[in-house]
């Protein structure tokens, strides 16, 4: 009997397949995990625990999961692409544009709870996505459409709602990194991200890209706290260094992302901005979010110049430069380098003349870091969630 199956990670008609075997897996698993929530905040009994486990009833009633919209996605390296394909896969399942998927990968019942659930306006989280998968010929269909915040309807946050944020290894895979700013754009089935799609067609207002950032120095392992818990192991065998800086920043990011789309949340505090390098900036940002509104309605507190946590750190949104080791990446005019991966065709649609017109360079910047990260395919491989 076989308890792990080797799948390789070159493009190949039998890994799509066998990556598409995993995605129905994951996404069937995915919607258990949304009942198992709702059972738990109605205070259902649940029969399948440790007798030594501690009682979930403390959880009743204590989360926003009934209104739609209200949840939170988040998934790291083949986890973020099962919440892409997750959340595509709910929000269209309705869609003409399925219709013609010959086996979808998951068919939720469109009068579920998970169907009203999942709206435009959820907030997705995206660490180090690994986009093979996602690239399927056979799921063509799902690829075309944008995720759900891009959606042309009123109230659509658009790329307010997106995160994603990359390794120092993902960004220097080249392909991958291109491919990445296609999911996250409006038209990910277009080679070119081109800034003149970013349009509510609703309602004719511009759109948001995603915020799409990346940490100096750091490996795929480094988005998760494995790194922190074995830093010399992680180091020598993946070249993950400077995991707590990793984290911070990831966090940052997140939590801000979260108060932008009326989550409430803690505050950030001074000693997770010790990579801040201009003292006055978060004064600044503390004064610019002191008047924002919670999700009640309640204003939020204000706070003098000199606080020491924040209630709004758009810091690390507005002013990456003034960060160490934080990047931003301008998603216009990427995408073409992944059309490619190993060499294959990635099932996207051709590239027309005025797409090609576009150029293809990504803008990045970021201030300061630790050195250059030397990468190679046979580490990332590693890396990557089976």
């Amino acid at each position: 009997m076989r308890l792990y199956l080797d799948i390789g990670h070159e493009v190949t008609a039998g890994t799509f397949k066998a990556r598409d075997r995993q995605l129905r897996i994951r996404l069937w698993e995915l919607g258990l995990v949304h009942s198992l929530i709702i059972a738990i905040d109605r205070g259902q009994k649940l029969s399948n625990l440790k007798t030594s486990a501690r009682s979930l009833g403390q959880f009743a009633d204590k989360m926003d999961v009934h209104r739609p919209g209200k949840m939170v996605f988040m998934g790291h390296s083949f986890g973020a692409a099962s919440i892409v394909q997750f959340i595509k896969s709910v929000y269209y399942a309705n869609s003409p544009a399925l219709k013609g998927l010959a086996d979808p990968l998951f068919t939720p019942h469109r009068d579920s709870n998970l169907c009203a659930q999942i709206t435009h306006e959820n907030v997705v989280i995206l660490l180090d996505m690994w986009c093979l998968p996602l690239f399927d010929p056979s799921t063509t269909a799902l690829l075309e459409l944008p995720l759900p915040a891009y959606d042309n309807v009123r109230g659509a946050p658009g790329g307010k709602a997106i995160l994603a944020v990359d390794s120092e290894q993902f960004v220097k895979w080249s392909e991958h990194f291109h491919a990445t700013a296609r999911i996250v754009s409006k038209r990910p089935g277009q080679r070119v991200v081109s800034q003149e799609d970013f349009v509510n067609q609703a309602t004719g207002a511009k759109m948001d890209p995603a915020r799409f950032f990346w940490v100096h120095g750091s490996a795929h392992m480094n988005q998760s706290d494995f790194c922190v818990l074995f830093p010399w192991l992680t180091k020598k065998m993946f070249k993950a260094g400077h995991p707590e800086q990793v984290l911070r920043l990831n966090l940052r990011a997140q939590l801000q992302v979260l108060r932008e789309n009326g989550v409430v949340v803690a505050e950030t505090s001074a000693k997770d901005r010790v990579d801040d390098e201009r003292e006055d900036a978060n004064n600044r940002s503390s004064s610019h979010g002191s008047a924002r509104a919670s999700v009640d309605g309640e204003p939020e507190l204000g706070h003098e110049k000199n606080c020491t946590r924040l209630s709004y750190d758009n810091t690390i949104f507005d002013m990456p430069d003034t960060i160490k080791a934080w990047g931003r990446v301008d998603i216009f005019g990427m995408g073409a380098e992944s059309a490619n991966f190993g060499r294959k065709t990635d099932g996207a649609k051709p590239m027309s003349n005025s797409a090609s017109d576009q150029g293809t360079s990504a803008t990045t910047s970021t201030n300061g870091g630790q050195g250059d990260l030397e990468i190679s395919q046979e580490t990332l491989a590693q890396q990557i969630s089976v």
